[in-house]
């Protein structure tokens, strides 16, 4: 409500009053006869609009407007939470990061086992620790030694795999020298048994390289 002397006070300055359709914004005169301000309640209808017929002694610099606070943005609950979780992505169940996403994807694609001690029957702890590995792994990433870190652990890697290539032939070289061992076993076997028909008792000395002992004289 206006009160009389002000309303009175607006009449004298040719204002006009219109009722106030939504939230109202104030507007403040300076009347040249008095120093009484004057506040009139305008519409507010996204721009401000000012419902003001002014006087011919009433100079534009003497109109004061203020424009009172802005009207608050009605926040629904539920849009701003589904805003918070618009940075959350599903994986297999557990509300992760959605950056981590396709890291997970690629970890469990490539070293399945990483995720054996993961299995527990507390979801939150399980997400919890999913977020830890993935930023445990991102931060890694960042760091400036990583990158000759990862090229030496590349060449490590190959060296074990140049070692297991060398193991594999060189026992594939042992069980080969065993056969050929044990058929040369064989083959003398055979020898010796052929030596002893042909020479009888003399086929051990004459296999031994003793053979000729027997004919020189005794002492």
């Amino acid at each position: 409500m206006i009160p009389r002397t002000a309303a009175a006070s607006v009449r004298a300055q040719n204002v006009v009053i219109e009722e106030p359709l939504e939230a109202p914004t104030k507007v403040f005169i300076d009347s040249e006869n008095s120093n009484e301000i004057v506040c009139v309640d305008t519409v507010d209808m996204g721009v401000q609009e000012e419902h003001v017929v002014q006087n011919s002694e009433v100079h534009d610099d003497r109109i004061i407007r203020c424009v009172g606070a802005p009207v608050k943005e009605i926040v629904n609950d539920r849009v701003s939470s589904s805003g918070k979780k618009s940075d959350i992505g599903l994986w297999h169940g557990h509300e992760v990061k959605s950056e981590f996403v396709c890291l997970l994807d690629h970890i469990i694609n490539k070293y399945p086992e990483t995720f054996e001690h993961f299995a527990t029957k507390n979801k939150e702890l399980c997400t919890m620790k999913l977020n830890m590995l993935c930023t445990t792994v991102n931060n890694f990433i960042k760091i400036p030694m990583t990158e000759p870190l990862l090229s030496e652990l590349h060449a490590i890697d190959c060296h074990i795999d140049d070692a297991k290539s060398s193991l594999e032939d060189l026992q594939f070289r042992i069980v080969d020298t065993k056969t050929k061992l044990q058929n040369l076993q064989t083959l003398r076997d055979e020898k010796m048994e052929e030596i002893q028909k042909a020479f009888g008792t003399m086929g051990t000395s004459l296999a031994v390289g003793n053979i000729g002992d027997d004919l020189l004289p005794g002492p």
